[in-house]
């Protein structure tokens, strides 16, 4: 019986050991700034304070984090304070500035919304360290302004990151390695998207009304014409305009999809007109009149739902 106990309480101990020999720290984040985005470049700029709590009095915090998605990073200010008593937690912190790789999706802009990650990843192996979230002290600074956004939401967690090698370590038996980190993640939404949204696109849908106010003439009136080849110019002046100012993307984004669907409408006006000219000419002019108010009024219905059908999709999807 007493083998039986002796056995038991080995196991257990050997198992504590093992259990014991993960520490774990508590990693805190307050963001003081963010700023040059840059869309082209895929990047973002970031400053911040990182504070690690833990109770193991060997271990160093300051030094053993990094941040595997910047392209740049500089720390300063490193500040330590050990415990006193047993129940107190070692505290250390520092000061963080830092650009961050950001694959920016600007496919529905103005209506965009953008998620800024900031990964903070352990340097030792998670067998040896796990990070924790400090949830409850992490936040951003409130006096933080920035012209083009807004704060939406923040929120901090933790993962593992695992790599496909052990470094050469052959204490890693596997070809594969894992990392504890900390996710700080930071959700932004564009200040007055409408705004911006009326600003870039008012001399398209002028110039088409324009077009389409063109069939208040008369079907055999070659002035239609002349107004049609205005407001086309028009149209294709304005998408220039909101390349020039809209974020570029190698796809097709809601500026390039609502400027194409104008021109497809443009091309049934014109169509229409030639078409209206033909039956006036032909002595259908009253047939004409009416086809071509029948076809306008119907497609200014068409093209406005459609547009706020566009408008809705870019603003839920986002």
């Amino acid at each position: 019986m007493k083998k039986i106990v002796c056995i038991v309480l080995t196991i257990c101990c050997c198992h504590s050991s093992m259990a014991g020999s993960r520490d774990s720290i508590k990693v805190g984040v307050f963001i003081t700034n963010l700023y040059d985005f840059n869309i082209a470049g895929k990047s973002f700029k970031a400053d911040f304070w990182i504070w690690y709590l833990h109770k193991n009095d060997s271990l160093k915090t300051l030094g053993t984090c990094e941040l595997p998605q910047s392209k740049s990073s500089s720390f300063s200010y490193d500040y330590f304070r050990k415990r006193t008593n047993a129940s107190d937690e070692n505290f250390s912190n520092q000061k963080c500035k830092a650009e961050i790789i950001k694959d920016w999706n600007v496919t529905n802009f103005p209506f965009d919304k953008q998620s800024l990650q900031i990964k903070i990843e352990s340097s030792l192996e998670q067998s040896d360290i796990t990070l924790l979230p400090d949830s409850l002290n992490s936040s951003i600074d409130s006096s933080l302004f920035m012209e083009d956004w807004q704060v939406k939401k923040f929120k901090l967690t933790n993962g593992t990151t695992v790599y496909n090698t052990n470094y050469g370590d052959p204490n890693i038996k596997m070809a594969a390695s894992k990392y504890s980190y900390i996710n700080a993640t930071v959700d932004l939404s564009r200040k007055s998207p409408y705004m911006i949204f009326f600003k870039l696109l008012t001399v398209l849908f002028a110039s088409f009304i324009i077009i389409c106010s063109a069939f208040f003439l008369e079907p055999d009136n070659t002035t239609r014409f002349g107004v049609a080849t205005g407001s086309l110019f028009a149209a294709v002046s304005n998408k220039n305009f909101a390349a020039s100012v809209a974020p570029s993307s190698n796809g097709n984004t809601l500026m390039d999809t609502i400027h194409n669907f104008t021109f497809l409408c443009f091309i049934l006006v014109i169509g229409m007109a030639l078409y209206t000219y033909w039956l006036a000419k032909n002595e259908q002019k009253e047939r004409a009149k009416k086809i071509g108010q029948v076809f306008i009024f119907s497609l200014l219905i068409i093209y406005t739902l459609i547009i706020g059908f566009m408008v809705y999709k870019a603003k839920t999807v986002s």
